[in-house]
This record gives structure tokens, sequence and C-alpha cells, in this order.
């Protein structure tokens, strides 16, 4: 799996102009199985690009508690992994403000 993580909003109010509405952001997250149970950690970089090998399956994505994130243990991002594919993504995640 590889991909952005972003979080937004970045700003409280509303956006003026070309303002961007979320930004990439650096963090570490788990990797959680089927029964919730830790299979991996990786983290992000300042683009918030990742790469994390998985074997095929369905996983959940959870911030780790240090994450500049409200309620990141929280923030769940399901991901489906297939054998021979890697699997391109971009998730999402709230920072609280309004």
């Amino acid at each position: 799996v590889r991909g952005t993580m972003l979080r937004g909003p970045v700003r409280p109010g509303p956006l003026i102009g070309d303002e961007p509405d979320e930004l990439p952001f650096a963090a570490t997250f788990l990797v959680l199985g089927a029964d919730d149970a830790e299979v991996a950690r990786f983290e992000s970089n300042d683009d918030g690009e990742f790469e994390v090998a998985l074997p095929p399956g369905d996983y959940t994505i959870v911030p780790d508690r240090t994450a500049p994130l409200m309620s990141p243990a929280t923030q769940r991002q399901q991901v489906a992994v297939t054998a021979g594919e890697i699997l391109e993504v971009t998730l999402r995640f709230d920072t609280g403000m309004r």
C-alpha cells in the first residue's frame, strides 16, 4: 500500500481564495487486522507520503495517539489489499477545526 495522508480543515472559518482545505502531514500509523490486532506500523513523511508492505487482506489504518488530529484513535480508514497489486490511496483525517 502506498499513498498520501491528508488532514483538514487546516484553518478555522471559510476558505479564502485558493487556500487548501487540507494538507499532507507526517505521523505514525497503525495497521490493524480483522481482529483489531496490530499487524504493522509505518510513518508518513512531511509530504504525507507513505508505503507499507501488507499481504492480501482487509485492514484498518489508525493514526497513532501522537498524530496531530482530533481523537486520532477513533479515526479509522479501511483498505483492502489484493494479491499482485500495489494499492494507491489517499487517506483523509479530521483536525477538528471548524
